[in-house]
């Protein structure tokens, strides 16, 4: 009598072989053929992306908006623009600050005429 052969005991637990599911499945067009996506069609293709892939894509984008900041940053300190003359005169002044100086003499004049009475 020969002998079974001795199993492994995790024999009944082999691995299957993983079946191949696409990540992203095919999308419905709803635009006409050759035509432009249409927003619904750029929606559900974003809907359709791994959480980890959009993950990646949002943090891309970021680092690229950063990078463009940071650069143009650095590019106004390498190459400053020219001071551009005043397009107003040095000593022109705005209505605000002419009310408020008519206002200052109001209340100087105000205050020098009770002085006088007060003595």
């Amino acid at each position: 009598m020969s002998r079974p052969a001795p199993q492994h005991p995790y024999a009944a637990f082999k691995r299957k072989a993983p079946v191949h599911t696409p990540s992203i499945p095919p999308a419905s067009s709803k635009s006409a053929k050759g035509g432009p996506p249409t927003a619904a069609d750029i929606v559900s293709s974003y809907a359709r992306i791994p959480p980890r892939t959009k993950l990646k894509l949002s943090l891309g984008l970021l680092g690229f908006a950063s990078l463009g900041v940071y650069m143009t940053y650095k590019f106004e300190e390498w190459y400053p623009l020219e001071k551009r003359a005043p397009t107003v005169a040095p000593d022109a002044k705005s209505r605000v600050d002419v009310l408020w100086e008519e206002e200052e003499r109001k209340l100087e004049k105000l205050q020098s005429q009770r002085k006088p009475s007060q003595n």
